[in-house]
């Protein structure tokens, strides 16, 4: 009969119409469900917000053994993947605990049936994981002379060695210290190698964090695995060595796209 009306006979049958109170639902659900705090990504809310019409946080657990895998392996296969927000027990140490946001059904189906689907994932990621620990990254660029970047412009490996010099002389045109120039340049040249990894292959967003993770296994200075990690989008105002380099790297990667 009314505006009034209809949203409240949308309620009773369990549609919110209102996104900032399916916004309220979810955030005040996972933070009651979480039995810790649960990483509330703001792009991860929104994404739920205009997926659900009435949404209902769901606590799940994975098993424990899974937190071997390193930490952008957790939350990419929970939160880009799933959908699913991780929970940590203290800044940086995340738990076996997850929260599903479900848009109705029963809680306890639900809860099984997001814990199967995540165990199996990371069941996948720990195989892949466990395969890229026998080799190293120099062998992971290696492998990358069998990936084709462009017809005409050759493999990944052709453009690692593009990538690596022009990231070098963009340094020096920045009259940046020869150190810093070596660092871009071994940026610039270990950027892609991930791209052969079994994590990768299983998980493309991880593209640069998984590079980052190996290269900091094997010693490689800090901000040379930052700018691995974040030259896909690097913060270009920062002062911070690493993001430095990373800005410079993705000048270089970009200039190789031209």
């Amino acid at each position: 009969t009314g505006w009034d009306d209809l949203l409240q006979k949308l309620r009773e049958r369990f549609v919110e119409p209102e996104p900032e109170a399916r916004r309220e639902r979810i955030v005040s659900g996972a933070m009651a469900a979480a039995r810790g705090t649960p990483l509330m990504m703001e792009d991860l809310v929104e994404e739920n917000v205009y997926l659900t019409e009435w949404p209902t946080a769901v606590a799940g657990e994975f098993r424990e053994e899974f937190l071997a895998l390193p930490r952008p392996v957790l939350i990419a296969a929970m939160a880009h993947y799933q959908r699913f927000f991780p929970v940590e027990s203290a800044p940086g140490e995340l738990t076996s605990r997850f929260i599903s946001i479900s848009n109705g059904g029963d809680e306890a189906t639900v809860r099984q049936g997001n814990e199967w689907v995540l165990n199996a994932r990371f069941n996948d990621a720990k195989f892949f994981y466990d395969e890229d620990q026998r080799h190293t990254i120099d062998e992971f660029l290696l492998r990358t002379e069998r990936i084709v970047f462009q017809e005409k412009l050759g493999t990944v490996r052709q453009r690692a060695d593009r990538i690596a010099r022009m990231a070098a002389l963009l340094a020096g045109q920045a009259d940046l210290d020869d150190e810093t120039a070596e660092h871009a340049r071994r940026a610039g040249l270990y950027a892609k190698a991930d791209l052969s990894t079994g994590l990768v292959s299983e998980l493309p967003s991880l593209q640069g964090q998984i590079g980052a993770e190996y290269a900091c296994r094997e010693g490689f200075p800090e901000s040379i695995c930052r700018a691995i990690e974040r030259h896909y989008a690097p913060d270009a105002t920062s002062e911070e060595e690493g993001e430095r380099l990373a800005t410079l790297v993705m000048c270089a990667d970009q200039s190789d796209r031209l």
